[in-house]
């Protein structure tokens, strides 16, 4: 493995390990300072970092899984672009910029948002070699761009490119994400947030931190992966599994490689940090969580507005009472699962009942009075 023309040193001392374990552990315990569930900030980060320690190998895995599968497949599997959104203060650049650090031993120079054209991105693709480049705070101008340069898989796939990059886009607006670029790119939504205040002060612990943190674990974590990343790509050449249902899941490859690594080294695995799968990062449940989020507010504000009908196996949200906005409509109707079947009559939404009840962990059936419980129970609700 080289970076920048250097040969990396793939046998790194354990110290030097489990220094860089240290830091990144200490930059973890910081979000608890944040708002809302940092558990689950702490779980999104991890799976930010497992992507971009992940990222190399993505262009050649890209590359051999195009012979097996239609090439509008590939991104699926290997997505090449991810998508960070959530209000400011929410640690999304300054996630990336750690990771980087772990990985090349400083922050790569970001691309500014006006690359985010389907012209100008192009170059873009070929000039970014094996490294995952930031692209920070993009607009609602730029993001209407997205569709276009996400679905034209065929260039480097056709050009046989084996080390292109893959790019993370940062966004305090993207209020919905279309079908088509959600099967193309992973989407993580961060809600947590700092005061402007405590995210200044943060500034010098962080730069303290990074000076701090080497490439060791990164060189480590490369060596366990070379190999397992190699035997993937001779399956997919060989075409010699057996299971007609398995996928080259690098996300769990890389996942399970990390926690073994940290493992080997005597450290206790962050609760956080899970053995990841190719669901956890692309799948239904992970594309909608936007839009689910903002039904389980609703409910805990205005249960009024939900209507089980238990018998079809549907629920009908009433959109005018709910006073939602547009976009927020919008948001809904487009990142719900597939699976909810979801239809617009007039202002009512209706989805399927037993699937929004999975997702969301509750039923969305609420307490009426005695009366109105025997009515709703008389015609099947």
């Amino acid at each position: 493995m080289f970076f920048a023309g250097t040969s990396l040193d793939l046998q790194p001392g354990t110290e030097s390990v489990k220094s860089d374990i240290a830091c990144l552990l200490q930059y973890m315990q910081g979000t608890k300072s944040f708002t809302q569930n940092t558990e689950k900030l702490r779980e999104i980060y991890w799976k930010i970092l497992i992507y971009l320690f992940a990222s190399p190998f993505i262009a050649p895995l890209r590359y051999y899984y195009r012979t097996i599968a239609p090439i509008n497949s590939v991104g699926r599997i290997f997505p090449m672009y991810m998508l960070i959104r959530g209000p400011k203060n929410g640690g999304k650049s300054a996630i990336i910029s750690l990771v980087q650090t772990l990985m090349f031993g400083r922050p790569l120079t970001p691309l500014t948002p006006e690359v985010i054209s389907p012209k100008l991105f192009k170059s873009y693709e070929l000039k970014v070699k094996g490294c995952p480049i930031l692209i920070d705070d993009i607009d609602n101008n730029r993001l209407k761009y997205i569709k276009t340069i996400v679905k034209d898989e065929g260039v480097l796939l056709g050009a046989h490119v084996l080390d292109h990059g893959c790019f993370i886009m940062t966004t305090n607006e993207a209020e919905k994400v279309l079908p088509e670029v959600a099967k193309r790119v992973i989407v993580f939504q961060i809600s947590n947030q700092v005061t402007d205040d405590e995210a200044t002060e943060r500034d010098i612990s962080l730069h303290k931190l990074k000076k701090q943190i080497g490439t060791a674990l990164y060189h480590e974590y490369l060596r366990r992966m070379i190999p397992q990343v190699k035997d993937l790509i001779s399956l997919l050449k060989t075409e010699e599994f057996e299971d007609d249902e398995w996928m080259p899941d690098v996300f769990s490859v890389a996942s399970q490689t990390l926690i073994v690594l940290f493992s080997d080294m005597g450290i206790e695995r962050p609760k956080e940090l899970l053995p990841f799968s190719w669901k956890d990062f692309m799948g239904e449940g992970i594309k909608s969580e936007k839009a689910i989020d903002i039904l389980k507010k609703a409910y805990m504000i205005t249960p009024e507005i939900f209507r089980v009908n238990q018998k079809e196996d549907v629920l009908l949200i009433d959109l005018k009472e709910a006073n939602f906005t547009v976009k927020i409509v919008d948001a809904i109707k487009n990142e719900l699962p597939v699976s909810a079947e979801c239809q617009m009559i007039g202002f009512t939404l209706q989805v399927k009942w037993s699937v929004i009840k999975e997702y969301a962990g509750i039923d969305f059936r609420h307490r009426d009075k005695l009366l109105t419980r025997f009515s709703h129970w008389f015609r099947g609700d």
